[in-house]
């Protein structure tokens, strides 16, 4: 009895350790959306899957990136007050989420600061303050 208790002890790590092993490809990371993205689909995992979600996240990035200037985002302030511009329909969900989340925190959340963190240049690595006539 001892003996096959000694043996269970011995090989039930080495069979749970064996059911970790697999061919799930790695975590993927990339730079996307302005930051380093990691994404990690653990036993769903495949190269195929991967492609195509960074894929949709620089579809993404180049509708809504305020940074790029050939983005919907980037087309809409330029033609802010002045005329309409037509936008996908990702562009369009963002902006009415984001206008929901700013009712919802009574304008904590403000999607329209662009034009002050362009004026006060917090993506420099020297921000500074502007001068008082701007």
């Amino acid at each position: 009895m001892k003996t096959g208790k000694i043996v269970a002890y011995i090989c039930l790590p080495i069979f749970l350790l064996n059911g970790c092993t697999s061919s799930v490809p790695p975590a993927r990371t990339e730079l996307v959306l302005g930051t380093v993205c990691t994404v990690n689909l653990f036993e769903d995992g495949n190269q195929d899957l991967y492609v195509r979600i960074f894929h949709r996240l620089r579809e993404l990035e180049n509708t809504l990136s305020a940074l790029l200037p050939e983005s919907e985002i980037s087309m809409v302030n330029d033609a802010a007050g002045t005329m309409p511009v037509q936008v996908s329909r990702d562009t369009l969900s963002v902006i009415s989420r984001a206008k929901e989340f700013a009712e919802l925190t009574g304008g904590k959340f403000d999607p329209t600061i662009g034009p002050l963190v362009r004026l006060w240049d917090v993506t420099n690595e020297i921000p500074q303050v502007p001068p008082p006539e701007a």
